[in-house]
């Protein structure tokens, strides 16, 4: 019974491992391409598995979805755009928002306030305010 249940724990912990490898190379797919479209079935891609599995893994690895976290990527990138001092919409375009409003309805969701709100705290503040996420 011992030996089954090592071999039990040996075959969990190599398919854990193995998820992480795959939700890695996900994200490290995400951090290169996150100024284009990027949909659920190319990330599955990458890694050569069907879009609901890697929905799975992912928030299984990371406790988010890979659009969530896609979403996260791209603000923070922004926020590092804003406090360079571009403007708004010339962020949401470098960071792959094609849609304006959508950037600044998750950057309000995502921060607790908006775009603009926070290139101006960030212009009267002498500290930086960048979470270190990524």
């Amino acid at each position: 019974m011992e030996i089954l249940y090592l071999l039990t724990q040996w075959k969990t912990e190599n398919y854990i491992y193995d998820n992480i490898q795959k939700v890695e190379q996900v994200i490290n797919y995400m951090m290169e391409y996150y100024t284009q479209p990027i949909k659920l079935k190319e990330l599955a891609d990458v890694i050569s598995v069907s879009p609901s599995y890697i929905g799975s893994i992912f928030k299984s690895v990371t406790g988010k979805s890979p659009i969530t976290y896609l979403i996260e990527i791209r603000l923070h990138k922004a926020k590092e755009l804003l406090l360079d001092g571009h403007s708004v919409s010339d962020v949401a375009e470098e960071v792959g928002f094609n849609d304006l409003f959508y950037f600044s309805k998750c950057f309000k969701k995502f921060e607790n306030l908006s775009p603009l709100q926070f290139k101006q705290i960030a212009n009267n503040s002498s500290d930086t305010y960048i979470d270190s996420k990524f």
